[in-house]
């Protein structure tokens, strides 16, 4: 798994990025415009999509009740 905004080890230099839905559902995205030159542009624009995930609190129950 590449983790948000890391570094990948490819030409280009392209970087991991989160998505909007509004960019997933437009179907025009475009991963050689994720790199190393363009990401800090997305932050300021978008902010950190991925920050909510790591601050809400996540109840991993039904998932390992799941496992049983």
């Amino acid at each position: 798994m590449a983790f948000p905004y890391s570094l990948r080890p490819l030409p280009g230099a392209p970087v991991s990025a989160p998505l909007t839905w509004e960019e997933v559902a437009a179907k025009k995205i475009n991963p050689g415009d994720f790199n190393i030159h363009t990401i800090r542009r997305r932050l300021e624009k978008w902010g950190d999509l991925y920050r909510e995930l790591l601050e809400r609190p996540n109840d991993l129950t039904p998932l390992l009740e799941l496992a049983i």
